[in-house]
């Protein structure tokens, strides 16, 4: 007999002393497992990114789970939002960022809108329009097992998104991860981490984009940012730091003024 899989949002502390287990029972999400992405925490719910099955070309989707009930009380999935299941590669790619003790920023690998999500109404409150002007290919992946690095590497994609607050405005911060030739000039395949990284930035407060900087190609792993303190870090590309902390290096952006 196989064991169910075992689903937990585990609580620790800095010490790795575990403070509480909120078990994932749900029949009709089956989660399979769960986005690099950090989860968010609110008074008395998770927003947790996640894969429904065993195969990442199912339908992707962020859960809303109650933490006095412990159980799953919404779910929310990407095809709801983008209206078509041709999803990014990896599902990692689409990302949330905490607004305020009601709302969050969902932004979609795919997709050049970002939705704000209200988690006492369950429901879309507003869309913005944070597309990349340096994209030059933005189709998704189609649902394949067999998609070749070259594929990827000609593509575009959103991948995280972010909240600062600067001179008491509200700032939205998106990375992408811009298509690039596949091929270097010697006729050689590049690598997948051979790939220039944007941010583009919008101005919540005032409903305006203020722009998008384009960083240096093949410094950044493309996968990983987060922020602290108004700056932006980037894990700086280093393949063999996947299995050895001791070699991760972060380089960080601050945003000073607007």
């Amino acid at each position: 007999m196989v064991a169910p899989i075992q689903n937990e949002i585990i609580l620790l502390d800095s010490a790795m002393n575990i403070h509480e287990t909120y078990p994932i029972e749900n029949d009709k999400i089956k989660i399979a497992s769960f986005s690099q992405m950090p989860l968010l925490e609110f008074d008395s719910l998770f927003v947790v990114s996640c894969l429904p099955e065993v195969d990442y070309y199912n339908d992707p989707r962020f859960i809303i789970y109650d933490k006095e009930s412990k159980k799953v009380i919404n779910n929310l999935k990407i095809s709801d939002f983008i209206g078509y299941k041709n999803y990014n590669l990896l599902f990692a790619l689409n990302s949330i960022t905490k607004l305020n003790s009601n709302e969050i920023a969902i932004s979609i690998g795919v997709n050049e809108t970002v939705f704000i999500y209200n988690l006492k109404t369950l429901k879309v409150t507003d869309k913005i329009n944070m597309s990349s002007k340096t994209f030059t290919k933005t189709e998704p992946i189609e649902k394949n097992n067999t998609v070749s690095t070259k594929d990827r590497l000609e593509r575009s994609y959103y991948k995280t998104i972010h909240k600062i607050n600067i001179d008491n405005n509200t700032l939205l911060l998106r990375t992408t991860s811009l298509s690039t030739e596949a091929y270097d000039p010697e006729g050689n395949l590049r690598s997948l981490y051979d790939k220039k990284q944007s941010i583009i930035i919008y101005d919540l407060t005032n409903e305006e984009k203020i722009g998008e900087f384009v960083l240096p190609k093949n410094i950044y792993d493309f996968r990983t940012a987060f922020t602290y303190d108004n700056r932006i870090y980037f894990l700086l590309n280093n393949p063999n730091s996947e299995n050895e902390e001791n070699l991760m290096k972060f380089v960080g952006y601050e945003i000073s003024e607007i």
